[in-house]
This record gives C-alpha cells, sequence and structure tokens, in this order.
C-alpha cells in the first residue's frame, strides 16, 4: 500500500460531522443522469452532485458514494470497489463495518481511499488475465 505503487486515489471526503462510522451504505446517482442520489435508509434524500476532485466515470462505470454516516461520505466510488469480494468477504464495507462506532482520523481516511484504489486495480488486473480454455 505505499503511495508510489497505488498512486492518486481520487475519491474525495465530503461532509461537514464528527467522522463517527454510523452506518456504512453506498449510494448510486440516479440511472438517467437527472436529480440526486438514490435514497439510502436513515441517510438523507437529498445529496449534491458529484464535485469535482472525483474522477468521471469510465466505459459506462457506476460512480457513487460511501456514506459513513448522514452526513460525510467518500465521492467517487466505483460500485465494483464496494460489492467486489475476496473469499467471503467484502472488503470495502467489512473494513468499515469493523470501525462502526469510531470515528476515522485522518490517516483511517487516507487508508479508506487506498483500499479502493487497490480492489479497483485488482479487477482490472483480474479481468486482463485471460483463462485458458
Amino acid at each position: 500500500m505505499e503511495d508510489a505503487a497505488i498512486g492518486a486515489t481520487p475519491y474525495p471526503f465530503s461532509g461537514d460531522g464528527d467522522y463517527v462510522v454510523v452506518k456504512p451504505a453506498y449510494s448510486e446517482p440516479p440511472r438517467d443522469g437527472e436529480g440526486d442520489h438514490e435514497v439510502v435508509e436513515g441517510y438523507p434524500s437529498v445529496t449534491p452532485p458529484l464535485r469535482s476532485g472525483a474522477p468521471p466515470p469510465r466505459n459506462g462505470e457506476v460512480l457513487g458514494r460511501v456514506h459513513i454516516n448522514p452526513d460525510q461520505y467518500f465521492e467517487g466510488v466505483p460500485q465494483i470497489a464496494w460489492e467486489f469480494h475476496i473469499g467471503g468477504y467484502q472488503p470495502a464495507q467489512k473494513w468499515l463495518k469493523d470501525r462502526k462506532g469510531r470515528a476515522l482520523s485522518f490517516d483511517d481516511v487516507v487508508h479508506y481511499q487506498k483500499i479502493i484504489k487497490i480492489l479497483i486495480e485488482t479487477d482490472r488486473i483480474m479481468k486482463e488475465i485471460k483463462l485458458p480454455l
């Protein structure tokens, strides 16, 4: 997880609050490109559009938000990172759930951004590997 190996982690952490992980959740933008993000139970129904700094979607990928509480979230997170499985776990979800009730430090935020990037790169590499017939 060295910075030089990972590169940029363009998943800004947004919102005002206490950084406490309450209920990790993922919200997607609307399918038609109009309006707000999908409503996530327990979270505000009005969510501002993705801010600059979040990566643009590539090849039809869905970019959403990973909420840690009703007011704070990571933006521009590809859905594949949120749903990615390693064994029986979904690391992007499990890491936050393991910190439920705790405040994230600056280092925690940076670490989670790296986790997202690594999961995306792992998915990309796996898709490049051609299995013998």
